[in-house]
């Protein structure tokens, strides 16, 4: 009986110890943003573990409501009736690699408005688990310009402007030694789009008299990319000033003259005018005399 007991209580505490080695599931997804570009695709990944599957298993990506689902994989397949429409057919799942534990969603042509936070849902032996997973969606903007906005005194005002980039960019003046060129405002100017992306400008002041080279670099810090454009301060621009100058000269002589002979034109018009005037009133006292006369003579009877 002895014997029988203690291989009972092995038996029994064996099972146990097996039912406590038994790894509770685990749903994984990054410790860390996850970075994406505008209009490539991007895998969010989600990893279930143990890697045991059930045929009713409920796969859901959702961000603010689970009612509006980015996906949602239940009875076997895709059920997107509810689906996000802002999602509408940019997302997909790894289904054949769910005995993996690859829970993943595959979200293309990447928007602004995509970033944020996503959760990664899954339902299955009665147990629900859910683990976010954060997008920061970056853009390159177009290629900067430059345009020259004063040359009202001795300065000269430049303003480097850019589009499009997300999230806002930073905008540096470098001089030919990549030193940083002192700034008229602390912080670029910075307009948003309806689309989310970002437009920003920003000024130096140079003296006129500069003959040396600078460059606008925008840097966009979330994709470590940038654009830059340089502009050259020459003789040849500083003569392009002077010639503006007497441009504008010229054209201020050319209007003096313009409306002095306008005014002549109207004053020898006028005076053709009252001529004419006068002429009538003439030939009309005429034509009056004439008649007076006419009558005269035609009532005149001569005396035998």
């Amino acid at each position: 009986m002895g014997l029988k007991y203690c291989f009972l209580i092995v038996l029994l505490s064996r099972a146990s110890a097996s039912d406590d080695d038994e790894e509770e599931p685990i749903l994984a997804t990054p410790g860390y943003d996850m970075v994406g570009t505008v209009g490539k695709e991007i895998v969010l990944e989600c990893q279930l573990s143990p890697r045991k599957v059930a045929a009713d298993i409920v796969v859901q990506w959702f961000r603010s409501s689970r009612e509006r689902p980015v996906h949602l994989y239940r009875d076997g397949r895709d059920q997107l009736q509810r689906q996000d429409p802002d999602y509408f057919q940019r997302t997909s799942l790894f289904t054949a690699s769910f005995t993996a534990g690859k829970m993943s969603l595959l979200l293309k042509n990447l928007t602004v408005k995509d970033e944020g936070t996503y959760y990664c849902s899954v339902n299955q032996f009665n147990k629900t688990l859910t683990s976010p997973v954060t997008l920061k969606i970056g853009a390159v903007g177009q290629q900067p310009f430059i345009k020259l906005i004063d040359l009202s005194s001795e300065d000269v005002l430049l303003k480097c402007v850019s589009e499009r980039w997300h999230p806002k960019p930073s905008v540096e003046w470098f001089d030919e030694q990549t030193n940083k060129l002192p700034l008229l405002t602390d912080a670029p100017r910075v307009e948003r789009s309806d689309e989310g992306f970002y437009r920003v400008e920003r000024i130096i002041r140079l003296k006129k008299d500069a003959h040396h080279k600078v460059v606008c670099v925008i840097n966009n810090q979330l994709l470590r990319s940038e654009k830059h454009v340089a502009f050259q301060l020459s003789d040849q621009f500083q003569y392009s000033i002077n010639d503006r100058k007497d441009d504008g000269n010229f054209k201020t002589a050319f209007i003096v003259v313009l409306i002095g002979g306008l005014a002549t034109v109207i004053a020898l018009a006028l005076l053709l005018w009252r001529s004419h005037i006068r002429q009538k009133k003439l030939l009309k006292q005429c034509k009056s005399i004439l008649r007076s006369d006419s009558v005269v003579v035609s009532s005149y009877t001569p005396h035998n």
